[in-house]
């Protein structure tokens, strides 16, 4: 396999794939404070004020959720991190092995009575998955063969194009 630097565009894009784990990860603080919260609530109350369990679980609970979130958040994003620390890209040259249509939005996350879903091009080769626009995706046909960049570690589809 060629490999080539990152351009600053490819290393931003690279870079936006942190975006939803990040959000994720605040997402899981969040409610960890608000366990928290509900917790210390019932020690104020008094009502479990002799339990043993209780006040284990008071003490322990939250720290153990932001650091599950912690390593969840770390070991996700680490293969994205190493790529842009290596700086290179590979080049390789495959077939397009299947075409897909996937939904995506409110509509995958479970709210159906919300708008906003839509669909999502990808085109599939060897064991990457690139997510284009519908123009692209009219102009490649199951079969052809493609040039591909490709982030090394993270296997994150940088661009096609025909050879």
């Amino acid at each position: 396999m060629l490999t080539k630097k990152l351009s600053a565009k490819e290393i931003n894009y690279i870079h936006r794939h942190i975006i939803p784990y990040r959000d994720n990860l605040i997402l899981s603080l969040i409610v960890s404070f608000f366990i928290l919260l509900i917790v210390l609530g019932i020690n104020a109350s008094g009502f479990y004020a002799d339990s043993k369990m209780f006040s284990i679980i008071k003490w322990s609970l939250s720290p153990l959720l932001i650091t599950i979130a912690l390593i969840v958040y770390v070991v996700k994003i680490k293969s994205i991190r190493k790529d842009l620390k290596i700086g290179t890209k590979y080049f390789i040259i495959s077939k397009i092995d299947s075409k897909a249509n996937e939904k995506y939005g409110t509509y995958s996350s479970g709210n159906y009575l919300a708008n906003g879903s839509s669909n999502r091009m990808c085109l599939i080769f060897d064991e990457y998955k690139y997510y284009c626009s519908n123009d692209e995706y009219l102009n490649f046909n199951i079969g052809d063969k493609i040039n591909a960049y490709v982030a090394p570690l993270s296997k994150i589809v940088l661009s096609i194009d025909k050879p």
